[in-house]
């Protein structure tokens, strides 16, 4: 969602802003402009901003217009508050995919950017916010919302909107262990990880007594604290807050673990679990192996 959000600003890997970020807003342009920016780049938004959001919506900061890239449902709420935004940006501090400063040094010192640069480009940005133009890249000034002093969030997002599965399928009795990895296009993390799951539990034969140990708070969260029982009894809706994002794949997974007797366990992303490594490394091989081929 911070990725696709206008007001965000995209820095490149040397910490500088490379398009005007309403260019989201042209699926092709922003691919070719990310693109070219090499493997990865990231999206700075403001704490006080993730707060908002988390909120109110991306209405408060003014913006009318959602990003939809079809085939894909809208990619972030308007006018209703993004549901568990900021938990999921921790989980992503986590996870290594997301970055965190209470000031541009430390969060270019966490994100491995050079940080003269990166405070330079955060503090220019906001002197053009302050002045109402755009004086580098010419974002439309209603996007242009000041960042302040920190602290701030940077998302790190990969061109083309890359994703992978990655996961261990162990069966102790019968001393069977198999391994599970693929890479897809157009995605979003949070598809990434119901489709994970959706993934293991779609190899099992028959119902069987299931432990799922994910990283995934958006995943065990929603089922741990039932919020799945309560979108079933809506028709996978989440009434007033508004639509189900990723609707179709969370009957699919709510599907699966009604056949089998499923447990689900939360997990540190990139601790000193092993199979939890391991599967972060399927992840990443996955991926890079559909960047080589250029296609998934």
């Amino acid at each position: 969602q911070a990725m696709y959000l206008p007001n965000c600003i995209w820095v490149n890997t040397r910490g500088s802003r490379f398009c005007p970020e309403d260019l989201n807003y042209d699926t092709a342009l922003a691919s070719n402009s990310t693109f070219a920016q090499g493997e990865y780049f990231y999206a700075v938004i403001s704490k006080e901003m993730a707060e908002n959001l988390q909120e109110s919506g991306a209405s408060f900061y003014g913006v009318d217009t959602t990003v939809n890239y079809e085939p894909t449902v809208p990619l972030f709420s308007l006018d209703e508050g993004w549901e568990g935004f900021i938990e999921a940006l921790d989980d992503g501090v986590e996870k290594g995919i997301v970055f965190e400063g209470e000031t541009a040094q430390e969060l270019a010192e966490n994100m491995g950017v050079d940080a003269q640069t990166l405070a330079a480009t955060i503090a220019q940005y906001n002197e053009d916010c302050d002045n109402g133009t755009d004086q580098i890249l010419g974002k439309d000034s209603k996007y242009m919302t000041n960042l302040g002093e920190g602290g701030y969030y940077a998302v790190k997002a990969r061109p083309m909107s890359l994703g992978a599965i990655g996961g261990v399928l162990l069966y102790p009795a019968a001393n069977y262990r198999k391994e599970f990895k693929r890479a897809y296009r157009d995605t979003t993390n949070n598809q990434m990880e119901l489709t994970a799951v959706i993934e293991a539990l779609s190899m099992l034969k028959e119902p069987c007594d299931v432990t799922v140990h994910s990283d995934s708070a958006y995943v065990v969260n929603a089922f741990n604290q039932g919020w799945v029982d309560g979108w079933r009894a809506k028709g996978y809706h989440r009434g007033k807050a508004g639509e189900l994002k990723n609707r179709e794949l969370w009957m699919r997974l709510d599907e699966l673990t009604q056949r089998h007797r499923v447990r689900f366990v939360k997990v540190k992303g990139h601790s000193d679990d092993a199979l939890n490594a391991r599967a972060d490394a399927l992840v990443n091989e996955a991926m890079d192996e559909a960047e080589q081929a250029g296609g998934v």
